[in-house]
């Protein structure tokens, strides 16, 4: 596959939800350098190229399995604006015979191709755009967020991802006064992703910035409407 945007991280965590449908849990991960690096390659068995290509500056690992016995193993590689992907997958002697040994990829709740989640996923932040604030307030300025039900719907699929909601000021004010204001405006947002949107109060935490981070001019109207907004980051597991 070819997506300049996504990592192999981002790549890792999408295949990861889809077999967590399928009842795998996580025994063993790593990256690169925590997979012993170079030799890593031949502590394991990996399909030749071109079909697969490990780059061993750039490649993750991770082995699952089920109550069922079975195993399942995944090792993702990239290199230029191409992603590699091998699945090996071991079923029990006991485990019904489907006629094949592959896992069908079962239909995934949430769409990653999805601008928030693509950003989110592909460069760990990203902003909730239709999240708004008036100046020098803390409230939502509306109910209705897309945004929102998106990154639940992202929490609620990887339980053990964790973000941190940074809120962020135009520069009207003092600075202490302006992170007071977007810290708060961060944890409106995490209220209503617990309380309304259903999502595990463990995987979000909120913090300010103040005015030190603007997308924009402050000069304007438009600018400092901009610079009002929370971001998303994506915490390590």
């Amino acid at each position: 596959m070819s997506n300049r945007d996504l990592t192999t991280r981002s790549l890792l965590d999408m295949l990861k939800a889809q077999i967590a449908l399928q009842g795998f849990e996580t025994v063993f991960s790593c990256a690169t350098l925590e997979c012993g690096g170079f030799d890593f390659r031949f502590n394991t068995w990996v399909a030749p190229g071109p079909e697969m290509y490990v780059n061993l500056r750039d490649f993750r690992f991770v082995s699952t399995q089920n109550n069922d016995g079975e195993a399942l193993s995944l090792l993702v590689s990239r290199q230029d604006d191409h992603g590699f992907v091998q699945l090996i997958h071991v079923a029990s002697e006991d485990a019904p015979n489907t006629g094949a040994n592959a896992v069908a990829a079962p239909t995934v709740a949430v769409s990653y191709a999805q601008p928030l989640l693509k950003k989110l996923v592909g460069t760990g932040h990203a902003t909730l755009s239709d999240v708004t604030f008036e100046s020098g307030k803390s409230q939502l300025a509306s109910t209705d967020h897309e945004s929102l039900k998106t990154l639940a719907d992202y929490l609620r699929e990887n339980p053990t991802r964790r973000i941190l909601l940074v809120g962020h000021t135009d520069a009207t004010g003092s600075l202490d006064g302006n992170i007071a204001v977007s810290r708060s405006r961060a944890q409106s947002v995490r209220t209503a992703l617990v309380q309304d949107y259903g999502v595990t109060a463990a995987q979000v935490d909120a913090q300010g910035a103040g005015y030190l981070s603007p997308v924009a001019s402050n000069d304007t109207e438009e600018g400092r409407t901009a610079n009002r907004r929370v971001e998303a980051i994506l915490l390590p597991e």
